[in-house]
C-alpha cells in the first residue's frame, strides 16, 4: 500500500539501536545522565588514511577531508598527524607535472599527513582526496583499523546528577520513562549514581555494565535466571521492550524538523506494544 501511494519507508531501528545520539541517547536524557559513552564499541569500522602533500597545500587538503567527515574522534573534530619528509618523483612522457620538470628526478619537500574516518566514508574521502590535490597522480594509503569506535555501539553508560537510594531512583525511573511497573533486582547498602542503559533486550550486555562499574542496569526483556546474574553486584531495572523504545520517535521527529523545517510532521499515536498489564 505505501508503494501504491508513493509513501517512502525508512526503517533505522538497529541503526539507532547502534549510535551514541539514538535509542540509549533519549534514556539518558529522561534520566539525566552525563559524560556518557557507549558501553560496548564497535571495532573495526574505522580507517586511517595517509597521503603526501606539498607544504603550501596542506592546509587546503586537511580541510577538505576534514568538511566530509575525516578526523573526528570523540568530542573532538580536525584531529590529524604530520611528519615532514621529501617525496621524489620523474616526470615522464604525457605527464602534467605541478612541481618539477620533465624527464628530471625532483625532490619535493612533503608533508606525510594522517587522518582517522569511519570507513563508509571511503569512496567520497578518497574522491575529495583527488579533487584538492595539487599533484597529478596522488600517492596514498588506506589502513583497516581494529580501534573501538566510541560513536558506535551497544547500550550506554553515564552518571546521575547525584547518587540516589535505590528505592529514590526507581521512583525516578518510573515517573521519567512513564512506567507502570518496574522488574528489578534488590542491591544491599548500594547507591545509584552510575547508570548504565540499553534500549530494547539488553541482557546480553550483563556483563559489560557489571565490568564498567554501573550501579544499576536499565533495560528490557531479562529472563528469569539471568535477573540471579547481578548477584548482587548492581541492580536490573527491567522496564519493559516497549516503554525503553517508546521515546525514540522524538528524536526522529526533531531530526526531521532541523533538517526540514517546512515540513508537516504526523507522529503515529498507534500503541503497538502487545504487552498489556493489569493492576
Amino acid at each position: 500500500m505505501a508503494i501504491q501511494h508513493n509513501i517512502a519507508i525508512y526503517a533505522i531501528h538497529t541503526n539507532l539501536d547502534n549510535v551514541k545520539n539514538g535509542v540509549n541517547h533519549q534514556i539518558a536524557l529522561r534520566l539525566g545522565l552525563n559524560q556518557t559513552r557507549i558501553l560496548q564499541p564497535k571495532s573495526a569500522t574505522l580507517s586511517k588514511l595517509q597521503t603526501y602533500v606539498p607544504h603550501a597545500q596542506v592546509k587546503q587538503v586537511l580541510d577538505a577531508l576534514f568538511n566530509v567527515g575525516a578526523g573526528k574522534i570523540g568530542n573532538y573534530s580536525h584531529c590529524s598527524f604530520r611528519v615532514n619528509g621529501e617525496g621524489t618523483f620523474k616526470a615522464l612522457e604525457g605527464a602534467n607535472p605541478f612541481v618539477g620538470q620533465m624527464g628530471e628526478v625532483h625532490t619535493e619537500a612533503e608533508a606525510k599527513v594522517e587522518v582517522v574516518f569511519p570507513s563508509y566514508l571511503r569512496h567520497k574521502l578518497v574522491q575529495t582526496l583527488f579533487e584538492v590535490h595539487p599533484y597529478e597522480e596522488v600517492a596514498y594509503d588506506i589502513f583497516s583499523l581494529v580501534n573501538e569506535n566510541q560513536e558506535i555501539g551497544s547500550g550506554l553508560i553515564g552518571q546521575l546528577e547525584r547518587a540516589m537510594e535505590p528505592t529514590e531512583f526507581l521512583a525516578m525511573l518510573k515517573e521519567k520513562m512513564e512506567l507502570s511497573s518496574i522488574r528489578y533486582t534488590e542491591v544491599s547498602g548500594k547507591k545509584i549514581e552510575r547508570v548504565a542503559v540499553c534500549g530494547g533486550a539488553g541482557s546480553f550486555l550483563l556483563k559489560q555494565a557489571i565490568a564498567s562499574g554501573a550501579d544499576a542496569f536499565v533495560s528490557a526483556d531479562f529472563k528469569y535466571h539471568e535477573f540471579f546474574d547481578a548477584e548482587n553486584r548492581l541492580m536490573i531495572a527491567d522496564i519493559g521492550h516497549y516503554e525503553s523504545e517508546k521515546f525514540t520517535k522524538s528524536l526522529i521527529y526533531e531530526l526531521i524538523l532541523k533538517k526540514f523545517p517546512t515540513f508537516a510532521i504526523l507522529l503515529s499515536k498507534t500503541n503497538t506494544n502487545p504487552v498489556n498489564y493489569y493492576s
